[in-house]
């Protein structure tokens, strides 16, 4: 099977990095190393390529109660700029995939899904949504890449216009980064402060290269 590879597939290999296959991706396993890159993302700020993920928008007066329907966590408490973890099921109860689910407005929303499952997930939700609820995959014109650790805040600040403090834990907003508008969320899966950043593919490697100018250290998976 032929991989796919990212927008930061050139910078990786500019960083020397050793790739596998990873999700139907070509993907730096790591850089300097593995014990390097963990110190990197609890000291200080470690930057991680996700752009594999995969972003579906969900919108339509019918999609809260389909997405209630799909997932195993609740969306109609869901507030505008929060997300909330849970599990994409089967009929049986079953685990599909498990994935973040965004809420954008108040019938619109953003789910993102793993690598190596995104076909099936698309083809599974897209099968039990309402006729007037609508599924659009975002995940080619996409970019995500996480900052992460103790010196992220201070890095993603330097590059964006509007102010990150007081971001809590599952939540995000929209801020401007040079001529580009890009979502930042804070779900925590390191274990340390950080962020999840998406936007246009096209801004991808300029950001990536940015994180790295402002003193980010690449990791890999």
């Amino acid at each position: 099977m032929t991989c796919k590879k990212t927008v930061l597939y050139d910078a990786h290999l500019a960083l020397d990095a050793k790739m596998t296959a990873f999700g139907g991706f070509l993907m730096p396993v790591h850089y300097q190393g593995i014990i390097a890159e963990h110190q990197a993302t609890r000291r200080r700020a470690a930057l991680f390529d996700t752009c594999h993920m995969g972003e579906f928008r969900i919108e339509g007066g019918r999609a809260v109660a389909d997405l209630e329907y799909l997932l195993s966590c609740s969306v109609a408490d869901l507030s505008v700029g929060q997300c909330r973890y849970g599990l994409l099921c089967n009929e049986r109860g079953g685990v599909v995939d498990d994935q973040i689910l965004y809420r954008l407005g108040e019938n619109s929303f953003l789910m993102v899904v793993n690598a190596g499952t995104q076909d099936g997930d698309l083809d599974w939700v897209s099968a039990h949504l309402s006729p007037e609820t609508r599924i659009e995959n975002l995940s080619v014109d996409t970019f995500k890449v996480d900052l992460q650790g103790p010196g992220a805040p201070q890095i993603l600040q330097r590059l964006v216009q509007e102010p990150l403090t007081g971001m809590a834990f599952f939540r995000f907003r929209h801020v401007r980064y040079g001529d580009s508008r890009i979502l930042v969320s804070r779900t925590g899966y390191t274990g340390e402060i950080g962020f999840e950043v998406y936007g246009e593919v096209k801004a991808g490697r300029r950001f990536w290269d940015d994180c790295l100018s402002e003193g980010a250290e690449p990791a890999g998976l």
